[in-house]
């Protein structure tokens, strides 16, 4: 033989099952919610007071959850943001302003970022405007620049570096006197105070054209 299904009815109201436990008699309505004649003989060979442990057992557990409520560790049950607060309490109104602040800074950083995306964008599709044939005449090419680097560093080379003593003092007052004069000067000229920067621009410059041709 196969398993046989064990077919589930509800049971009657609490008062019914406390008669039962008490009296074991059947009333009419037990009468009509019996199972049919095709059940198991494990299931009809149960007796009502099997049936009445089943409230028992409810009831027991009933008191276990109330005895949940009388617990004196209560921060187990806590979440970690109720632990921060503590007592605190924000208001709903305050909740949504902060909220709302929030949302408004995210927008603004994301505007500014996509704008920043959108100039880089200008200026990588920007093109050259004009002919770029005469900036490319006037520079010179790469050969003639190490050439002449190569001819420079040979006549230095050839040369024999001889070490200079130092200045007597007489020469070195005079060279400190000559250099204030010039100071002096510079200052006084109205060319001077009007452009400086470009004065000492092209006195710079001279300098090191002079040097260069005492190289050569």
């Amino acid at each position: 033989m196969g398993k046989v299904k064990s077919f589930k009815y509800k049971l009657p109201t609490t008062k019914l099952a406390k008669v039962m436990a008490t009296t074991g008699k059947i009333t009419k309505t037990k009468q009509k919610l019996q199972k049919p004649q095709n059940i198991s003989k494990s299931f009809k060979n149960k007796t009502n007071e099997d049936m009445a442990l089943k409230f028992v057992d409810i009831n027991s557990l009933k008191k276990d959850i109330s005895n949940l409520g009388n617990l004196k560790k209560n921060n187990s049950f806590k979440s970690i943001k109720s632990q921060k607060a503590g007592n605190k309490t924000i208001k709903k109104k305050e909740k949504l302003n902060i909220k709302r602040s929030l949302l408004k800074k995210k927008i603004d950083t994301m505007k500014e970022l996509k704008e920043e995306e959108k100039v880089r964008q200008k200026r990588k599709n920007m093109s050259v405007i004009g002919d770029t044939n005469p900036l490319h005449d006037s520079l010179p090419s790469l050969e003639s620049l190490l050439e002449n680097k190569k001819k420079v560093n040979c006549r230095l080379s050839q040369r024999s570096t001889k070490k200079r003593g130092i200045d007597k003092a007489k020469q070195r007052k005079k060279k400190n006197i000559n250099d204030i004069d010039l100071f002096k000067r510079a200052i006084n000229d109205d060319l001077f105070k009007i452009n400086p920067f470009e004065i000492i621009s092209n006195h710079i410059q001279t300098v090191v054209e002079q040097e260069r041709n005492k190289a050569i």
